[in-house]
């Protein structure tokens, strides 16, 4: 039940990064799609890098399990204050 518990944990979290996010900035935030689009697309290539980075980590450590706590902590605690720091300053320096 534990496996289970951490693979939910860690899926919901990239499924509010990768999925929600554009559509929250879309729909909510009244940003255009192509910046929504840009978004998912640098999420998903920071993902993929760190993937690889925590890999190469994890094959170094012995105890692996405080990894991956640490990462589902931090996702959870950090997913909120994204999401408030993104209704509270909407604007864009770099959309045109």
């Amino acid at each position: 039940m534990r496996g289970v518990l951490s693979i939910v944990a860690s899926t919901v979290g990239m499924y509010l990064v990768v999925f929600f996010m554009p559509t929250f900035l879309v729909r909510v935030l009244h940003l255009p799609t192509s910046l929504s689009w840009m978004a998912g697309c640098v999420s998903g290539a920071t993902m993929m890098v760190m993937c690889l980075v925590s890999g190469l980590l994890a094959d170094r450590m012995r105890a692996r399990k405080p990894m991956a706590l640490a990462s589902i902590a931090l996702t959870t605690l950090l997913i909120y204050p994204a999401i408030a720091l993104m209704t509270t300053h909407t604007g864009v320096p770099l959309a045109p």
